[in-house]
């Protein structure tokens, strides 16, 4: 954890001088921000026809600095197949930073603490199985925004890495692609 503060705090550092000069550069940003995602989560599992995970969230934010967004988000998926079921909540919040550089484009790195709670119930040879897990974890995505339409929608797209040993994405891996769409108001 303390890897990941240091890299933050280089980033905060170098992007602070280089960008520095480009006050002139005027990027007006509205200060709500309502984000969105459904997808279906493809892999192996999907094509296969084993297993299909139906991801969604929503999340607001708040910018309280040209930089600076903080805000609240619940997520979570839904997994469907022949021998298993299963679900997972997630309550988090999040806080992000946005290197403001250029219009249409700008680079962020992004931290979110959340509760996450998920319960499966598995058939294996005509009996049941259930399990489920519950905990407090956390993860760091850096990633970029694509502005369109005035500055009122964007595209995020970017890559999420938790350090917990007890927590996996929906992939089953501790980090994951991802993505939302943001409206702002």
């Amino acid at each position: 954890m303390k890897s990941v503060a240091i890299i933050l705090l280089a980033i905060f550092l170098v992007q602070s001088k280089l960008f520095a000069q480009n006050e002139e550069k005027k990027f007006e940003f509205l200060p709500h921000q309502a984000g969105f995602q459904y997808n279906i989560f493809i892999d192996e599992m999907l094509i296969e026809g084993f297993l299909k995970r139906d991801i969604y969230a929503v999340r607001y934010g708040y910018r309280f600095h040209k930089n600076f967004v903080v805000g609240g988000e619940y997520s979570g998926y839904v997994a469907k197949g022949e021998m298993i079921d299963g679900s997972a909540n997630i309550f988090g919040a999040f806080i992000r930073y946005d290197f403001i550089c250029s219009k249409g484009f700008v680079p962020f790195i992004e931290a979110q603490g959340f509760y996450s709670n998920s319960k499966w119930s598995h058939t294996f040879n005509g009996k049941i199985y259930e399990y489920g897990a519950s905990g407090f974890s956390s993860y760091a995505a850096p990633g970029f925004s694509l502005f369109l339409w005035k500055n009122r929608l964007s595209l995020d797209l970017y890559y999420k890495f938790t350090p917990s040993k007890d927590f996996r994405f929906v992939n089953g891996k501790h980090s994951v692609f991802s993505y939302k769409l943001n409206f702002y108001f």
